[in-house]
C-alpha cells in the first residue's frame, strides 16, 4: 500500500451534512478562517479615534464659553474681548483639525470593512437561477 495518497488527503474533524432543499452551506479553510478572523479583528474601531472626538468635544466647549464670554462682556472691557475672540477662534481651528483627524481615519477603515466584506462575498457560493 502506498503512503502517498495519504500526505495529500484531508482530515475532517466533523461531518458536515447539507440535505436537499435547506440553504446553501460554506465552508472555507481553517486559514481561509484564520486570515478573515484577523482582518476582521483589524477593524475593530480603536486608536486615535476616540481621542479626535474628545479634542472636538473640548474644542466645541472653548469656542462656546469664549463666544458666550466675548458677546457679553462690556465694550469697555475692549482687551478681554478680544482676548476672548482670540480664544473662540482657537477653539475653532482646535475643532475643525480634530474633526479632519477623525473623518480622515474613518475613511480608512471603512475601506478596510469594504475589503473584508468582498473576500466574504468571495467564500459565498453561486446560489442556482430559480
Amino acid at each position: 500500500m502506498s503512503t502517498e495518497h495519504l500526505r495529500e488527503s484531508a482530515i475532517f474533524t466533523q461531518r458536515y451534512v447539507v440535505t436537499p432543499g435547506e440553504e446553501q452551506a460554506v465552508i472555507i479553510g481553517i486559514r481561509d478562517y484564520n486570515r478573515l478572523i484577523e482582518r476582521l479583528n483589524g477593524c475593530k474601531p480603536g486608536g486615535w479615534a476616540d481621542l479626535w472626538l474628545a479634542g472636538a468635544s473640548a474644542g466645541v466647549a472653548v469656542l462656546i464659553s469664549a463666544l458666550v464670554g466675548a458677546l457679553t462682556v462690556p465694550t469697555a472691557l475692549s482687551g478681554t474681548r478680544d482676548a476672548l475672540w482670540a480664544i473662540t477662534g482657537g477653539g475653532l481651528i482646535m475643532l475643525l483639525l480634530c474633526l479632519v483627524g477623525f473623518f480622515t481615519q474613518r475613511s480608512s477603515h471603512d475601506r478596510e470593512i469594504a475589503e473584508l466584506r468582498k473576500d466574504l462575498e468571495n467564500h459565498k457560493p453561486i446560489s442556482p437561477a430559480a
